[in-house]
């Protein structure tokens, strides 16, 4: 059965053989900027206290632990829904199904696209989250990376990207990150998102929104602000939107797909399709993790205590890169690294090569992945000094050489 079969590929310093690595290193001076996971000053993964509360509640009241319908529990798909597209979400045509995850509602949302225009061509940004394209490569769908972060300033390649933007038509696809960019932190300004739902309307391409960051960038209600931008203006877009972090379910696998169409009979033959495209995978969604969700978003001592925690951990992961900037002005005698106090979300990106990083790891213990990335929400306040103390002394140009001018195409970040 098995004897034809060719090891995979494998990936430029895969996030797996990072976390063994990390895992394996005994050095006291260890800080692991790696997996995209929020962790407090004690470096801990903190369950958040409304999750807590529900579940404890879930597990003395639940009657059963039946399956759910192909399309998901419908008390947490209503929650998700006003949570993403507002309270007046009804004014929109709007289905959807429960899925494992916003990754496994983006392969669903993918399928649907290969479907429906086979000819279809999937844009995403350079650089993206690398689980993009190999889902858009699954489905056998055409690809293109788009202008979006300028390797050098780390500024965003404003001109370079309307210029794209107008060349869209009604085959192309566009993947955009709802918030909280990973892996770069960068954001865009309203007037491109209002550009986007301009373009997306007159051009007729069809928008789809990965959301895995809602509420650590400017808050809940802004970082829905670009979906709810285009969704004013075109007939047709997709959501996949997960709970992992703003909910702290990483393993739960929480997370749902919608489709917004012209009308209801279109987005309901819309949403037959995705249930129908779980049957031989997975069937029916995982629920414990929705449940939780939905117990928070329906229950309101409970849901303004999630708010306001996750405020808490926002305004953390904000501070932390005020002060980081701060430590690497002062290291570096320069402003090259004041974008990452601009950044939101969980991540930034450092002007480094692949060698820098490496080095950053062998001789300072300091483990980010092989384009840059770092994960600044797994920061401890005590080591930030002397993490920007290693990283100004990697990468000053004058001892490593700077970041080659363009590395546009290139996407080495991790999966989660």
């Amino acid at each position: 059965m098995f004897q034809k079969l060719k090891a995979p590929r494998k990936q430029q310093d895969g996030i797996m053989a990072m976390m063994r690595a990390v895992a394996a290193d005994q050095r006291p001076s260890k800080v692991d900027l790696t997996v995209g996971l929020y962790k407090n000053e004690l470096g801990q993964t903190p369950l958040m206290r409304a999750v807590r509360k529900a579940d404890q509640e879930l597990s003395h009241s639940r009657p059963n632990k039946a399956y759910v319908l192909p399309t998901g529990s419908p008390a947490f798909m209503s929650s998700m829904k006003q949570l993403a597209f507002g309270n007046d979400h009804n004014k929109w045509f709007i289905e959807g199904v429960q899925t494992p995850g916003a990754s496994g509602a983006l392969s669903l949302i993918l399928k649907l696209v290969s479907y429906a225009n086979p000819d279809a061509k999937v844009w995403v940004s350079d650089p993206t989250y690398l689980n993009h394209l190999p889902t858009i490569k699954a489905h056998q769908l055409d690809y293109g990376v788009h202008p979006y972060l300028d390797w050098q300033s780390m500024q965003f390649r404003r001109d370079e990207f309307h210029q794209w933007l107008a060349t869209l038509g009604k085959s192309d696809v566009v993947i955009f990150h709802g918030s909280c960019h990973n892996p770069s932190g960068l954001k865009v300004d309203t007037n491109t998102l209002h550009a986007v739902a301009d373009a997306a309307q007159k051009q007729g391409f069809f928008p789809i929104f990965d959301t895995a960051y809602q509420g650590l960038g400017d808050g809940v209600e802004q970082d829905a602000q670009g979906l709810r931008i285009v969704s004013e203006k075109v007939e047709r877009l997709a959501l996949s939107i997960s709970c992992s972090k703003s909910f702290s379910l990483y393993s739960d696998r929480v997370g749902c797909a919608f489709v917004l169409g012209a009308n209801q009979n279109e987005v309901d033959t819309a949403q037959a399709y995705l249930a129908s495209y779980s049957r031989p995978t997975y069937w029916v969604p995982p629920n414990n993790g929705a449940e939780i969700v939905a117990k928070v978003l329906t229950t309101p001592t409970l849901k303004q205590e999630w708010q306001e925690e996750l405020e808490e951990i926002r305004h953390r992961v904000q501070s932390l890169r005020h002060d980081l900037t701060l430590a690497l002005q002062e290291h570096s005698d320069s402003p090259r690294f004041d974008y990452i106090k601009n950044n939101c979300g969980m991540f930034s990106m450092l002007p480094s090569t692949p060698e820098q990083m490496q080095h950053l790891r062998e001789q300072y213990a300091i483990y980010g992945l092989m384009d840059g990335r770092i994960n600044i929400a797994a920061l401890k306040e005590v080591r930030i000094d002397y993490v920007a103390k290693c990283i100004d002394e990697v990468l000053h140009p004058k001892k490593f050489g700077s970041r080659p001018e363009s590395r546009r195409g290139t996407n080495l970040n991790v999966s989660i």
